[in-house]
């Protein structure tokens, strides 16, 4: 009681001497006595202070026939050990093809399948900026996601919270979201002192949300949200909320193709699609939303409920192995129109 009622005595001197200034001079719009709160209120100030981001990224995946049959491998242990070259033990990831229930390739002649090859996949940050150049490759950031007001305000504001961030998603991942040991990808990284890097993310997970483009006309890119699972599970799993930004997008000589019609109409029509693998991961996720746009009103009426009951049906038959951290529920899925509604 004696430290609130000597706070309300301090407010009270604090704001009758600021109002005395203001009327003084109309035009101030500083508040200098700020410093002479009470540590308690300035820290719940600064909080309240502390707005949500919308964090854009795009995941590249590196196709196998853009690197030589050294550079596919050379990341990863030998399969057999009579085939290592290598003089001692390797302790970096081995690799491991992701099957087709978890969301791996498929090959287009089942009765001649392709080998496997390890896909890299590396996540960039973009500003939204149009054209983007995020998605060309070799993959690029030429900006840096602005870093919270908060974080650059004062010695203060920059302690007090500088510890709910985390700097991530900067290295360059195997499918199944392990970093790789020599990355192929020609994307510089920044060094470990920079305070505002142009690769990965700074980023509060139980704050901020991330936002993932996904092409449901091509079932490659759709394959993309079990590679950003399998990223997520092993490098954020404390993000509490994603946003998939659904895009329909095909060559002019591909789109009103019967069979490329009916694919995308009825996405989602067996579940594949959720990446529940990677998501019993995730122990901190609550919610996934899909920004289903004007432009994509061609979805039919049926695909939302369906996409609904695919996602409830495949996280219960993982119910056994669901966190703690989700109490008994799953991660909701919501629809909005917009992005700014997520």
């Amino acid at each position: 009681m004696g430290l609130l009622t000597s706070a309300s005595s301090t407010l009270t001197t604090i704001f009758a001497s600021s109002q005395a200034q203001t009327q003084a001079s109309p035009s101030t719009s500083s508040f200098p006595q700020f410093s002479k709160l009470p540590i308690e209120l300035r820290l719940k100030i600064w909080a309240f202070a502390l707005e949500p981001r919308p964090l854009l990224v795009h995941l590249h995946k590196f196709d196998p026939s853009w690197l030589n049959d050294q550079q596919r491998y050379e990341s990863y242990a030998p399969d057999w050990p009579e085939h290592s070259s290598l003089a001692e033990p390797f302790d970096g990831p081995q690799f491991t093809p992701m099957t087709e229930e978890e969301g791996g390739e498929i090959s287009c002649n089942p009765d001649y399948p392709s080998d496997p090859q390890p896909y890299h996949m590396v996540v960039t940050p973009c500003t939204d900026a149009h054209p983007c150049r995020c998605t060309y490759y070799p993959p690029s950031s030429t900006h840096a996601l602005p870093l919270p007001p908060l974080l650059s305000t004062c010695r203060e504001s920059r302690e007090a919270f500088m510890g709910q961030y985390i700097r991530c998603l900067e290295s360059e991942y195997s499918t199944r979201g392990v970093p790789v040991v020599h990355p192929t990808s020609l994307l510089v990284k920044s060094p470990p002192s920079t305070l505002l890097p142009q690769t990965g993310l700074i980023i509060n997970p139980f704050l901020d949300t991330i936002i993932l483009h996904v092409n449901v006309a091509c079932r490659s890119d759709v394959q993309q949200v079990h590679f950003f699972a399998s990223i997520l599970s092993t490098q954020l799993p404390e993000v509490r909320k994603v946003v998939i930004q659904i895009d329909i997008a095909m060559p002019p000589y591909k789109f009103w193709q019967s069979a490329r019609f009916q694919y995308w109409r009825r996405w989602g029509e067996d579940g594949w699609w959720v990446p529940t693998r990677f998501l019993i991961r995730l122990r901190g996720l609550r919610e996934v939303v899909l920004v289903c746009g004007e432009k994509e009103k061609m979805l039919p009426s049926e695909w939302r409920a369906r996409t609904e009951g695919q996602w409830v049906e495949e996280l219960e038959k993982k119910m056994e192995e669901w966190p703690g951290e989700w109490r008994g529920e799953m991660p909701s899925l919501r629809f909005v129109g917009d992005v700014k509604e997520a």
